[in-house]
């Protein structure tokens, strides 16, 4: 049985994104932080490693922890995910979410 359900989660930006946007895409990642299910919540920038094995392509991370995957899909349909997605999808070119289970 797995330990954890980790989701995590990449976004790149668009270029012409404001600073205003990415403040405001900023509190919204933040707010992600409050639905129940979540175990544990790390959400940051890139690094800018300049090593040959890094990719530091992406603007933002985010990386969740659930206890399972119960909580993973009660996460998925919460309403402050739903309000995350619906109001800035528009700023995002690119978007990767890789799920793990431990």
């Amino acid at each position: 049985m797995s330990k954890y359900h980790i989701h995590t989660v990449f976004f790149w930006v668009h270029g012409n994104t404001s600073n205003q946007e990415l403040e405001a895409f900023e509190k919204g990642i933040e707010k992600l932080g409050t639905a129940p299910s979540i175990d544990t919540y790390y959400w940051g920038k890139s690094a800018g490693s300049s090593r040959e094995v890094v990719d530091g392509s992406f603007d933002y991370s985010l990386t969740i922890l659930f206890k399972n995957t119960d909580d993973h899909d009660a996460y998925q349909l919460h309403p402050v995910h739903d309000e995350f997605r619906e109001k800035y999808n528009a700023l995002w070119a690119k978007v990767k979410v890789y799920d793990v289970l431990t």
